[in-house]
């Protein structure tokens, strides 16, 4: 039988857990692996919280993505450093990098 693994990319920091926590999380509870590429750091938010510049904010962001992914028991959780607000720009976006790690498998 193929063990299951998932494959889970979002933009932001937090839309893993708005978007996809429920399914995560019942993903690892069944034994499946999930791995979550968020693409920016989340820099450009408006809702910046105490942070003063966009480094202190993607720092935080960062550090609330992996306390969710540890929450939904997210086997590996990577944030790459893609601009917040211009990924219909960016080229190398479009080669896959930063999935290549990850080899997800889905049950027929």
């Amino acid at each position: 039988m193929l063990h299951a693994s998932y494959l889970c990319v979002t933009a932001h920091p937090d839309d893993e857990a708005a978007g996809f926590g429920g399914t995560l999380r019942t993903c690892h509870d069944r034994g499946a692996e999930s791995y979550v590429v968020c693409l920016t750091p989340g820099q450009a938010a408006s809702h910046r919280g105490l942070a003063k510049t966009d480094h202190e904010l993607a720092t935080i962001r960062r550090k609330e993505f992996a306390a969710s992914c540890e929450i939904l028991g997210v086997d590996r959780g990577v944030v790459l450093d893609y601009a917040d607000g211009k990924l219909h720009a960016d080229r190398p976006l479009q080669r896959g990098r930063g999935t290549r790690t990850s080899h997800p498998r889905v049950p027929a």
